[in-house]
Formats: C-alpha cells, structure tokens, sequence
C-alpha cells in the first residue's frame, strides 16, 4: 500500500539522520585513534562499509526477499537495527572540559571554519572538485544502472546485487590493500586519479551486455572510489586542527551532497532525450574531465611537499594538529 510520497517523506527523514551521522562520525575517529594509525583507521572503515552496504547487505537482502517476500524483507532491515541500538548502550560517554571563555557564536564559528577551508588550497579545491564528480556520478549510478541490469541486460534484483557486490569486492580488497601499503607518497596525485577512475567508470555501463561485464565495471568503480576515500579521511584527520574538524567535516557533507539532489532529478529526462548508454557515455567523460581540470589547480599538491604528512611516529597518542602545526 505504500506510495510514491511515502517515499519521499521516509528518504527524507533518513536524509536528516545521515547528515547528522556522517560529519560526527567523521570528526570522532581521531579522538578515538593514535595518529600514526588513521590511515589503518580509514581503511577499517572503508572496508567495513562497503562489505556491508554493497557485498553483505545485497547478498542478503536478495535472500530475504527469496525466503519472506519484499514486504518482509523491508521489516528485517529495520529490525537489524536492534544492533545498533546494543552498541549504544554499551557506549559511555567521557565529559568534554570546555572553556568557557573561548565560546563563540555560532556564525562565528562557521565563518572560522570557511576561513579555514579557504586557506588550504588541496581541501577547498577537492571539495569543489567532488561537487561535479557526484553530479555525474550519483545520478547515472543509483538511476541508470538498476535500468541497465533489468532492462538492458535482462537481469534480475538477484543480478542487480552481484554488480553491486562487485563494487563491494573492489572496495573491500583496495581498503586491505591500502592498510598494508599506507599512505602514498603522492598522496594528492592517487587520491585524483582515483577519484577519477571511479567516476569514469560509469561511462562503462554504456558498453556492458552481461552481468560479469557490469560486475567488473562496478569492481573497478568500487576499488577507485575506496582508495580515494581513505586518502582523503586520512588528510583531514591529520591535516585540519582538532576545533575545526567537526566544522570542516560538516562543511564537506554540504558542499559534496549540494548538486546530489540535481544529479538524481535530471538523470531521467536526460536519458529519455538522448539515450542511456550516452548518458551513462558523457557522464564518465565530463566527470573525469572535471578531475583533471581541478588537478592543474596551484597548490593542490602542497602537502606532499611540505612535510605535512611525513608519517606520524609510532605510539603517537590519540591527537589531531593545531592550527600552528598546520601553518
């Protein structure tokens, strides 16, 4: 009995929690972690998502849906969150000394936080670059491939899962990967180019005719994407000064999310005017074309030269850098 404006209200209140979520989540782990593992850090969280969201969670939501129906399956998966409410209550909160002389006002702390981001050519730049890679990349993926499977390929939702286990595979394996071999030495240059990879690869979907040549393009996406997604945490929980963490993380959410609602909105008519696989085709292109346009940017590759990131001595204590060690 459910309808389409359902729909709309229940994504929009998981939208709210997610926004909460992500940039507290994403703020808390060098609290949590010695500096000179938040790389390993990353990685252990880029491993543990993906091999949820995109190899467990598929696998399993296709049985559920085998073995009760879809009805059923959708209360399974809100009745797995039981586990989350058991490791809330298990968590205990420390209390946070906070001066109180030091207390600013909201608007002031936000523009502190701009002030911030705009002095730091690789953050405000890669953060205008993800802009453009999630408005051609969100939309053709979340919209196009699904259609591509059904209707294209001829699959089913249990083809549908194996691509996006695929992508689950390739982060999984490239977080491994990234644990064991640590951060680059061009760091800047990978984190580019894999971000580059990952939104090219949906240029490949416009070729596919089987499901193994859509699992292997999704396998692709899913090991560009990680790698870059664990070089970028690890650059902000070293690189932006404990304060301003929680600011800049949430900055980051707004600016990368800001073009996701257009991207999913003018994917459709889109490829109702000229076709999916070209869709799919110019957005991999123009999406990588963007990568390599913020690249030539002056000052993106700074801090692989400047001994900000050489590498953090062993048994270092959960701390992140002030302002001055920034400077």
């Amino acid at each position: 009995t459910i309808q389409l404006w359902h729909m709309f209200v229940l994504v929009a209140v998981y939208g709210v929690g997610d926004a909460f979520f992500g940039p507290a989540f994403g703020a808390i782990v060098p609290d949590l972690v010695p500096r000179n593992m938040l790389l390993e850090a990353n990685s252990l969280g880029q491993f543990v998502r993906p091999f949820a969201m995109r190899l467990a969670g598929p696998a399993l939501g296709g049985l559920a849906i085998a073995v009760v129906g879809l009805g059923n399956a959708f209360f399974f998966n809100g009745a797995t969150f039981a586990v989350s409410a058991m490791c809330l209550a298990l968590m205990t909160a420390r209390p946070i000394e906070r001066d109180e002389d030091a207390q600013q006002s909201v608007i002031k702390e936000v523009l502190e936080g701009f002030r911030f981001v705009r002095s730091q050519t690789w953050l405000w730049v890669t953060l205008c670059s993800t802009v453009l890679t999630l408005l051609f990349w969100i939309g053709p993926f979340e919209v196009l491939v699904p259609y591509v499977v059904k209707n294209q390929i001829g699959g089913s939702a249990a083809d549908l899962g194996l691509v996006f286990a695929a992508g689950g595979v390739g982060a999984v394996v490239a977080a491994v990967v990234m644990a064991q071999v640590g951060l680059p030495r061009r760091h800047m240059l990978v984190l580019y180019w894999s971000f580059g990879l990952a939104i090219g690869s949906v240029s490949g979907y416009a070729f596919v005719s089987e499901t193994w040549q859509a699992m292997a393009v999704s396998l692709v996406e899913g090991v560009g994407g990680t790698v870059g997604m664990i070089i970028w945490g690890t650059l902000m929980h070293r690189l932006v000064p404990t304060e301003l963490l929680g600011r800049v993380e949430s900055l980051d959410w707004l600016v990368s999310i800001a073009l996701v609602p257009l991207s999913f909105a003018v994917t459709g008519p889109i490829a109702g005017a000229i076709g999916v696989d070209t869709t799919l085709l110019w957005a991999g292109i123009l999406g990588g074309i963007a990568q390599v346009i913020f690249m030539l940017v002056p000052g993106v590759f700074d801090t692989e030269t400047d001994g900000r990131m050489r590498p953090a001595p062993v048994g270092d204590a959960p701390m992140r850098p002030h302002a001055e060690a920034v400077k």
